[in-house]
Order: structure tokens, then C-alpha cells, then sequence
């Protein structure tokens, strides 16, 4: 057995990203930890901004990035994990390995029959778009929900969830390709980024307005997406893909009983309540009433190409690498 196994490192932050494939030793599970080697990793946008110093966690260089993945344990001294479990995880930074050690409490087992490559796609999105849509907006049967970059892997999942919660989905996307992405995924109605969206929602919902609008992209979006609300409506704010960040109107949230919510969840702050949610939304894909998008499986070796094509807004669901 090698003692070493393949990880990417991170040596510097910036542009361009300083990303190198290196050996890193094998190292035993503490008490309570558990190694799990990894069968699939997922992209997220988040990656691409810690590799250049953008992102709200800083570990210290150098580090493996990465925030999911699935894969079977190998070692344990987790008496809940034995070896041969199969999880899925997610972890402030190193998954992007071959090899991941983790507290064991951070894992959730994935159900029989359902493959690794979903797995991974699974925690990260499904976990936000559940905490923002059911949690936070306490979307309802017959509400009407815009999201935001419906096509993505969050836009996906959220179409997904607020569907199957009985709301109305309306969706924005970039492209005809990937309008027909969000519709598949759950959208009842799809409009174009680059036309006047704005006007075709407002269309659409007629004075009732909307119960909650799922906004990653950030700038003039998020301003237009403020007055589409209803009385009573929630603007989810999930991230800034655009670099912008509003000054909104405040006013606005008084006149119409509105509120402002930023969807940030941590494993760390709420360990219980997240294991809990994310185990119950394994069970639900398990069972196929969710069905994760997943754009492309790239070799480990290809990261780069992979986050390139993710953070240049050209991809329709997860992305995943294969070890």
C-alpha cells in the first residue's frame, strides 16, 4: 500500500491560480476521525474565489481546496463509521484529494444503491437551497419563487425543492441551452438574463409580486429582484457571481413588511441541524424524488480545465472530478 496519495495544493492565492498536484503522506485517523478515500469530488464557485483570495475562508498556504465529496472510509476510529462506509462530506477545504481525513460527526452516510457521483453532487446545493427556500422563506403550495442562474447546480436543486414544495418556479438564465436545462429541472417559466427579465417576471406575477427571490449573482440583479417582491416577500441573497454588490433601498422593506436574508450555513455552528438536513436530502435523491444535475465528470488530473469551465458561468449542474 503507498504511503502517500495525490492532492491538489494550493501555494499561493491570486490570479493566475497556483494550483500543483502533489503526494502528500497518508496520515492515521485521530479519535473520532475517520479517512475516506475518495471516489468523487465537486466544483463549486466558492473554489475558484479561495484560490483567489476572494472568498471568506483563508486557510493557511499551503492548502488543499476543495469543500465536497464522496467516498468509502478506510479508516476509522469512529466507532459509527467502520471501514467500507460509503459518505459524502462537506469540509471548509481538502477535498480536492485522494485521501480525506475528517471528524467522522462531519460525514453522512449515503444510502444503499445510491452512486458516489450523485452523492458528492449532492450536500452543498441541496443543502443551501433547502435552508433558503424552507427555512428561511418558508416557501409555501402556491407561492411564486424566482431563482437566479436556474441552470447552475444551486439553480437546480432550488427549482427542484421549490417544485416539490407546490410553489411556482420562475427561473433567469444566460442561454436557450440552458433555459431548457432549468425548465427540465423543475421551472415552470424561463427568462433570458440578457433581455428585459425584470419586465417578463413582473409580467408574469401580476401585483401579488413575488414570495422569494434566490439571488447568487449580486449588482443591479439584486436591485431589480428587490422591487418583484410582494408583500411579505424574502430576498435570499446566496452570492455575488457577478463581483457586485447592491446598495439597496432599505425603505422598500418597511412599505411591504419585506425582508433581506443572506444563506450562509455552517457545519460548525450548527452541527446537528446540518447532518440532519443533509442526511434527509440523501435519503430523498436516494428515493428519486431529486435528481442532482451533473454537467461533466473530469479526471482528477484536469482540475483546472473543470473550475475554468465552472467559473466562466458555461457549465449546467455540478461538476464533478473522478479519482
Amino acid at each position: 500500500m503507498s504511503a502517500t496519495h495525490p492532492a491538489w495544493l494550493v501555494e499561493s492565492v491570486g490570479t493566475p491560480w497556483s494550483l500543483a498536484l502533489r503526494e502528500q503522506d497518508n496520515m492515521p485517523p485521530a479519535n473520532g476521525e475517520v479517512v475516506v478515500e475518495t471516489a468523487f469530488s465537486a466544483l463549486n464557485f466558492a473554489d475558484g474565489l479561495m484560490l483567489e483570495g476572494k472568498y471568506q475562508v483563508r486557510p493557511p498556504l499551503p492548502f488543499v481546496p476543495g469543500h465536497e465529496f464522496a467516498g468509502t472510509v478506510v479508516h476509522s476510529a469512529c466507532g459509527r463509521l467502520p471501514v467500507g462506509t460509503q459518505v459524502a462530506a462537506q469540509v471548509p477545504h481538502g477535498a480536492l484529494a485522494a485521501r480525506v481525513r475528517l471528524a467522522g460527526e462531519r460525514c453522512v452516510v449515503v444510502p444503499p444503491g445510491l452512486g458516489l457521483d450523485v452523492a458528492a453532487a449532492v450536500l452543498i446545493s441541496y443543502t443551501t437551497a433547502h435552508l433558503a427556500l424552507h427555512v428561511k422563506a418558508r416557501v409555501q403550495p402556491g407561492d411564486t419563487v424566482l431563482i437566479h442562474a436556474a441552470a447552475g447546480a444551486l439553480g437546480t436543486a432550488a427549482a427542484q425543492l421549490a417544485r416539490a414544495a407546490g410553489a411556482r418556479v420562475l427561473g433567469v438564465v444566460s442561454s436557450e441551452e440552458k433555459k431548457a436545462v432549468a425548465l427540465t429541472a423543475g421551472c415552470d417559466e424561463v427568462f433570458l438574463s440578457g433581455t428585459h427579465w425584470a419586465s417578463d417576471v413582473r409580467n408574469a406575477v401580476g401585483s401579488r409580486g413575488l414570495k422569494a427571490v434566490l439571488d447568487s449573482v449580486g449588482g443591479e440583479t439584486t436591485t431589480r429582484s428587490l422591487k418583484l417582491l410582494g408583500w411579505g416577500g424574502t430576498l435570499l441573497i446566496v452570492g455575488f457571481s457577478s463581483g457586485e454588490i447592491a446598495s439597496l433601498p432599505v425603505n422598500r422593506l418597511l412599505l411591504k413588511s419585506q425582508d433581506i436574508m443572506g444563506v450562509y450555513w455552517s457545519f460548525d455552528e450548527n452541527p446537528q441541524q446540518t447532518l440532519q438536513m443533509q442526511h434527509d436530502l440523501l435519503a430523498i435523491v436516494a428515493s428519486g424524488q431529486l435528481a442532482p444535475v451533473i454537467d461533466s465528470v473530469w479526471p482528477a488530473a484536469e482540475l483546472e480545465p473543470a473550475l475554468h469551465k465552472l467559473m466562466a458561468g458555461a457549465t449546467r449542474g455540478k461538476v464533478l472530478l473522478r479519482w
